[in-house]
């Protein structure tokens, strides 16, 4: 799923969970990112339709792939669990 989006491809994701989330969440500012679904064929035949009509612009395929790397690419997430980690074992210090 994260590879198309950081390429600026919106994707369709059947399921639930924390991807759906990711997929369909209104996060200030974020670009379109695809369609979250259920498992029924009715759905994903819908949501290949309203992709498939209303494609994303150049513009706002730059705005995915950017916002993808910057959320997504493991480089920045290891950098926040690096941040995160550091944190913990500082505040764990200064307790001893």
């Amino acid at each position: 799923m994260y590879a198309p989006l950081s390429v600026g491809c919106p994707v369709i994701f059947a399921g639930v969970g924390p991807t759906a989330a990711v997929i369909e969440g209104a996060a200030p500012g974020a670009p379109r990112r695809g369609r979250a679904t259920g498992y029924d064929v009715e759905t994903i035949a819908a949501a290949m339709g309203e992709l498939a009509d209303s494609p994303l612009a150049a513009a706002e395929r730059e705005r995915l792939s950017a916002w993808s790397r910057e959320h997504h690419d493991i480089r920045q997430v290891a950098q926040r669990v690096t941040a995160v980690l550091e944190s913990a074992r500082h505040r764990w210090e200064e307790t001893r």
